[in-house]
């Protein structure tokens, strides 16, 4: 069954480009060109995913973005932003309330499949070759603590096959929840692997990320890079 995903703006030709490259990918595509059909849109229906433009002038995108995620029926639903990347101000306003899912403009294909691999991707821990380099990526994409806690296991057996410090590790973490026993396992993970990590870079951060990032770093003695994107986070991992 094909995922439904809804586009919030006022100009079509804005969000065209974009409903056109998700529509290739297979998604079903609704727009809804003001607050007041959007709330009935998701009201009536229940999408996988809810892009939000920005720049809508008759619409507190933010606000929006965030009333939508604090309903029952969205509460997991990856609600993205549709950003310039010069609007700073209002990306880290949104940062601030949870929303770390942006999508800048003019829309990029790579770009867009990286959003939907962190909104909808679920887990993944594997070794991958990016621009000539060895990288462990860990894609922590959901909300489930059992999921979380696999994936921990395949990095830990993983990572510790590897020479001392010879691995660099970029996670990325979307929709995460945190708890005591979370956190104890994080740093458990994170002291294990230290012999083996030369560097750790990490995208996706909201709130909630910053508060259990800086658990597992006072617990396990282990400093992570925070990035902004996985473009900043390459650059620091690959160099030198």
């Amino acid at each position: 069954m094909s995922r439904k995903v809804l586009l919030v703006g006022e100009e079509l030709e804005t969000l065209k480009p974009l409903g056109a490259m998700l529509q290739r990918m297979k998604f079903k595509v609704a727009v809804a060109q003001d607050s007041a059909e959007a709330r009935r849109m998701t009201t009536k229906y229940l999408f996988d995913m809810v892009f939000v433009d920005m720049d809508c002038a008759t619409l507190d995108c933010v606000e929006f973005a965030k009333r939508t995620r604090q309903s029952q029926r969205y509460l997991k639903v990856p609600v993205v932003l549709l950003a310039d990347s010069g609007d700073k101000t209002r990306i880290h306003k949104a940062r601030g309330v949870g929303l770390g899912l942006v999508l800048y403009k003019p829309f990029e294909t790579n770009a867009l499949k990286r959003v939907l691999l962190m909104a909808l991707g679920g887990c993944k821990a594997q070794f991958s070759t990016i621009n000539g380099h060895e990288v462990f990526e860990i894609n922590c994409a959901t909300d489930s603590s059992e999921e979380i806690n696999k994936l921990l296991d395949v990095c830990a057996k993983q990572i510790r096959k590897r020479p001392p410090k010879s691995v660099v590790t970029l996670t990325t973490l979307v929709n995460g929840v945190y708890n005591n026993e979370l956190v104890a396992k994080l740093s458990d993970l994170a002291k294990g692997n230290e012999p083996y990590v030369r560097k750790a870079a990490i995208v996706g951060l909201s709130g909630i990320y910053q508060t259990g990032l800086t658990a597992v770093s006072i617990f396990s003695r282990r400093d992570f890079k925070v990035c902004t994107t996985k473009e900043e986070a390459l650059s620091y991992l690959t160099a030198g």
